[in-house]
């Protein structure tokens, strides 16, 4: 587990203006109050279009899917801008062509959303 903090803290926390604790609970408040989209918790062990998905986390642009083993999403990537004084993500915003280049489920029309056990 400790290697997955520190992939996430040096990947994309040192840029933050955050320091470590700070930007893991900017994380954690943000997915407290945005959550997982309804389309995708009523889908889990389905096959759905790529499209509908990123459209359930703001659409096109606004999120990266990652895929493994073909066309299981085991990813998403969305964007924030931040707030100038506190540096704590608020809004969603359109990922920059870098962010977007990550997106390994480009080359399938359709994803399988897999359940957590």
């Amino acid at each position: 587990m400790c290697r997955f903090w520190g992939h996430e803290w040096s990947r994309h926390g040192t840029c933050s203006g955050l320091d470590q604790v700070e930007f893991f609970q900017s994380a954690i408040d943000k997915i407290k109050v945005q959550g997982t989209p309804a389309f995708v918790t009523q889908h889990v062990g389905q096959s759905v279009s790529t499209k509908d998905v990123r459209d359930a986390f703001g659409g096109a642009g606004q999120a990266v899917l990652k895929c493994e083993h073909g066309n299981e999403l085991s990813q998403v990537f969305t964007c924030y801008d931040k707030d100038a004084s506190s540096n704590v993500p608020t809004t969603l915003r359109a990922c920059s062509a870098h962010v977007l280049a990550e997106d390994t489920c480009k080359s399938t029309a359709t994803v399988v959303i897999r359940g957590f056990k």
